[in-house]
């Protein structure tokens, strides 16, 4: 394929440094090599008329967004350890889901138990203790799952300020 381009009689040629061809003064790249003609060329590959003066920024990849607090916060109100997950800290997570939950369970059933125990008549003294220990039980199952939900929030904060800047090759001044 020929890389011939008819010129305009009487028109202005330069020559490319490269490999010697002549291109019109208009042209920024060799129509044969791509050598650039002029400075800093490769800044304006995007437009051909335009020349806006900068590079365009380099690539910088996959940048992550902010994640909110809130919604953090109301995952781990659902389902405890879940705000950790959307936080990013899997493992600490996957404990408090287990865990806290797992005590809820427990404690879920010894109540179904009590009930149906009383219900059926079958008191006595350890069902005392049993009440007792429920009592105790869900006392410390709020105060974990209300912990949960303020360190989702803070695991949140952390991923955030951990993030690099959003605007370090920002078009704007």
């Amino acid at each position: 394929m020929s890389t011939y381009r008819r010129r305009p009689v009487g028109g202005r040629s330069t020559l490319c440094p490269k490999c010697g061809t002549q291109n019109e003064d208009a042209d920024r790249f060799c129509l044969r090599c791509g050598q650039p003609l002029v400075p800093n060329a490769s800044a304006y590959q995007g437009n051909a008329g335009y020349n806006y003066g900068y590079a365009p920024p380099p690539y910088q990849g996959y940048l992550p967004n902010k994640k909110s607090g809130a919604v953090a916060v109301i995952l781990a109100f659902f389902i405890a350890g879940v705000g950790h997950l959307y936080a990013g800290k899997y493992v600490r997570g996957i404990i408090i889901l287990v865990v806290v939950e797992g005590i809820g369970t427990v404690l879920s059933f010894l109540l179904y138990m009590s009930i149906m125990d009383y219900a059926v008549g079958a008191g006595g003294p350890f069902m005392n203790s049993t009440w007792a220990l429920i009592i105790i039980g869900f006392v410390a199952y709020f105060i974990a799952y209300v912990w949960q939900m303020y360190d989702a929030y803070k695991a949140v904060q952390e991923y955030n300020r951990k993030l690099p800047p959003a605007n370090r090759y920002s078009w704007s001044p």
